[in-house]
């Protein structure tokens, strides 16, 4: 019977703990890969079996029992106490937050156009604006008034807002597939990261982090990706949000420029057409707003 020679094997299980360790970065991104850090060496075995050899530390050096090779934890600058705690998302959630980020962009970008146009109307009505026209009687001027303005200033403040959102998620989508590439340990550190964290969520790093969305998940902490979608959520979400404001004044806008419309049509007009004009009008103006409202909370959610 042949001996076994315990010196050899663990002289085998160093080695190949080395090797490793030495993964490049291209295949720790696939699915089977297990990250080493902080205590537990992964080695490929024959067939489909995995064996996790134990690697201790010397206390406080950050080198092996076994030889006097720096550790690739502290190398890599790898904080144990973080990566015990949090992860990357996985494909599905990146994917699936990344398309609904896509989708809404879109649609904000299609009411900012919308917007500026209502912007341009009005601004062209109130340049053709004549105050000191008989024609307008003293209540019908000051409420003519009020809507061009509430009108324009509304759109306009909508149109750039929104605008500006979408330029802010796009720009970032670029950082993304960057991001997810890396050790999550070096996401959370990257300065793309980081600003984007901080401009969004200010400078405590535990809101940096989410709860998994599966109650079986180990690591109960997600890194905030993709970027694009936290940014559209921050500034989008939410009535007390930047641009969600603007899109909550949507329907009043729409529906008092149509209120301007009629005003200025009807004014100097005898009763039969003030009559005409307002009862068909109005009931327009009950639906546009009914409807644009809907939209619009449909597109907060």
């Amino acid at each position: 019977m042949i001996g076994f020679n315990t010196a050899a094997w663990q002289k085998l299980q160093t080695q190949q703990a080395a090797r490793q360790r030495q993964i490049p970065p291209a295949q720790q991104m696939s699915p089977s890969y297990q990250p080493m850090c902080p205590n537990t060496a992964v080695m490929p075995l024959q067939g489909s079996e995995v064996q996790a050899n134990h690697v201790s530390h010397s206390s406080g050096s950050g080198m092996h029992k076994d030889g006097d090779q720096p550790d690739q934890c502290e190398l890599l600058g790898y904080s144990e106490e973080l990566d015990e705690h949090f992860r990357k998302p996985n494909a599905w959630e990146f994917e699936k937050d990344m398309a609904a980020a896509e989708n809404r962009a879109s649609s904000l970008e299609t009411l900012a156009i919308v917007a500026a146009l209502l912007a341009g109307f009005a601004a062209n009505d109130a340049s053709t604006f004549d105050s000191a026209a008989p024609s307008w009687s003293t209540p019908q001027r000051e409420l003519y008034a009020f809507c061009l303005m509430f009108t324009f200033s509304g759109n306009l403040f909508i149109s750039v807002s929104g605008a500006l959102t979408v330029m802010a998620c796009k720009r970032v989508h670029s950082w993304d597939v960057k991001l997810m590439k890396k050790h999550p340990d070096d996401i959370f550190k990257k300065g793309d990261y980081v600003n984007t964290m901080r401009m969004l969520f200010g400078s405590d790093e535990e809101k940096w982090l989410q709860k998994a969305s599966s109650r079986d998940d180990d690591q109960n902490l997600v890194l905030k990706l993709p970027l694009n979608y936290w940014v559209f959520k921050n500034m989008c979400e939410g009535v007390c949000s930047l641009t969600g404001f603007g899109v909550t004044l949507f329907p009043f806008t729409t529906v008092l420029y149509l209120v301007a419309i009629a005003l200025n049509f009807s004014k100097g007009a005898d009763w039969i057409v003030q009559t005409i004009t307002w009862s068909l009008i109005a009931p327009w103006v009950l639906v546009t707003f009914y409807c644009v409202h809907k939209m619009v909370t449909l597109f907060m959610m």
